[in-house]
C-alpha cells in the first residue's frame, strides 16, 4: 500500500475515531477505526467498490499472498487510498475481535518516514470481514520502478536510498512489541518511496491477520521467492520470527543489485550481473555494490541464526552511503 499523492504530513493523521457508518463494524460486535474525514467513511468506500469507482489493484494481484487490494480515487484527486480486504474461509478457525484489535492498535501507532501509516481498520464478527486502509503512492511500487514497461532507470544512489529506507523502516517495526513484531511480507511490490525518495514499507499488519493465498496448503516458491525457506505452509506465518524478515529484506537487496531474485548470484559477485544495462548503471560503484552484495548474502543465509540483526544492516548500509 502506499503513499499520499500530495505532500500532507502523515504525522497529522494519528488520531483515530470510531466509524459508525456501517453497522457490522460497530461495537460491540465489530471494530471501525479511521483517521479519514467523514466524507470517506467505510460506507462511502464500500459503495465505491460496488459502483466500480474503486479498481482492483492489478500490480498487487500478481504478487499477492495476503488478501485483496483495491485502489480508491476521488474525481478531484483529493483522496487516493489502498483498501486491503479479506474474509476468513469457513474452515479456518475464527479470528477473534480482541486479537485483531490488539494487533491493529499496535501497528496503527507506528509512525515514521519509512513505514506507510495505517489510515483506517475494520473488523466484523458477523462474517469475519476485515479491512485495512493505507495511502496510495501514485509513483507506484519499487517493483514497478524496477520492472514496469514505462519505468525509468533506477541509478545506484536511488537503489541505495531504497535499501537504507527499508532497513530503517524494518528497524522501527522490529523494535515494537518488546522486539517481537514481524512484518512477514517484505518484497518490492510492498515498497514505495517517501517524499525524500527513501524506501518506505507498506502492508504492515497483514501477515498475522489475513489468511495467506496458498496452493494445496504450500508456498509457491516460484511466485514468492522473497519468503524465507523455513516458511513452508500457512501455520508458519503465525510463528514467523524477525529473522524471516531479514531473509526477505536480503532478497530485496538481490533484486536491487541484479534486477531479479536469485540468491545464488550473490556468491558470484559483480560478474553475475547479467543485464548489461545494469552493469552500465553501476559503473564506478563496484566497491559499494560489492559491500551491499555481502549484506544481501548474509541476510539470505539458509540458517536463520546466521542472519544479521536489522540494526547491523542499517549501520553497514550507512557506511556504504558515506563511502
Amino acid at each position: 500500500m502506499q503513499q499520499p499523492s500530495s505532500s500532507r504530513n502523515a504525522e497529522h493523521q494519528i488520531l483515530f475515531r470510531d466509524d459508525l457508518s456501517v453497522d457490522k463494524y460497530c461495537a460491540p460486535k465489530g471494530i471501525g477505526k479511521t483517521t479519514l474525514s467523514k466524507r470517506f467513511d467505510i460506507k462511502v468506500l464500500e459503495e465505491a467498490i460496488t459502483n466500480k469507482q474503486t479498481i482492483w489493484h492489478k500490480d498487487c494481484a500478481k504478487h499477492r499472498i495476503f488478501g485483496m487490494s483495491f485502489i480508491h480515487y476521488t474525481p478531484e484527486n483529493e483522496m487516493n487510498l489502498v483498501i486491503k480486504t479479506s474474509t476468513v474461509r469457513s474452515e479456518r478457525s475464527p479470528l477473534h475481535k480482541k486479537e485483531f484489535e490488539e494487533h491493529m492498535e499496535l501497528v496503527s501507532n507506528i509512525r515514521g518516514p519509512n513505514v506507510v501509516p495505517v489510515r483506517a481498520y475494520y473488523f466484523s464478527s458477523e462474517d469475519e470481514q476485515r479491512l485495512i486502509v493505507y495511502d496510495n503512492y501514485m509513483e507506484g511500487s519499487v517493483h514497478n520502478m524496477l520492472h514496469g514497461k514505462t519505468s525509468r532507470p533506477l541509478h545506484w544512489d536511488a537503489r541505495l536510498r531504497i535499501a537504507i529506507g527499508v532497513a530503517k523502516g524494518l528497524k522501527q517495526i522490529h523494535a515494537q512489541d518488546n522486539g517481537k513484531l514481524v512484518h512477514g511480507n517484505i518484497k518490492s511490490p510492498n515498497i514505495f518511496l517517501n517524499t525524500k525518495k527513501f524506501g518506505c514499507i507498506s502492508d504492515l499488519g497483514q501477515s498475522i491477520l489475513f489468511p495467506p493465498v496458498l496452493h494445496s496448503g504450500r508456498i509457491d516458491r516460484q511466485a514468492h521467492k522473497h519468503l524465507a525457506p523455513e516458511i513452508q505452509g500457512e501455520h508458519d506465518f503465525k510463528k514467523t520470527l524477525q529473522s524471516a524478515d531479514i531473509y526477505s529484506y536480503g532478497t530485496l537487496l538481490v533484486e536491487l543489485l541484479y534486477g531479479e531474485i536469485n540468491i545464488s548470484f550473490c556468491s558470484g559477485g559483480f560478474s553475475s550481473v547479467r543485464d548489461n544495462h545494469l552493469r552500465e548503471l553501476f559503473n564506478g560503484m563496484e566497491k559499494q555494490w560489492e559491500c551491499m552484495n555481502q549484506i544481501a548474502k548474509d541476510c539470505t543465509s539458509e540458517d536463520p541464526s546466521k542472519r544479521p540483526k536489522i540494526d547491523a544492516v542499517v549501520t553497514n548500509l550507512e557506511k556504504i552511503s558515506r563511502a
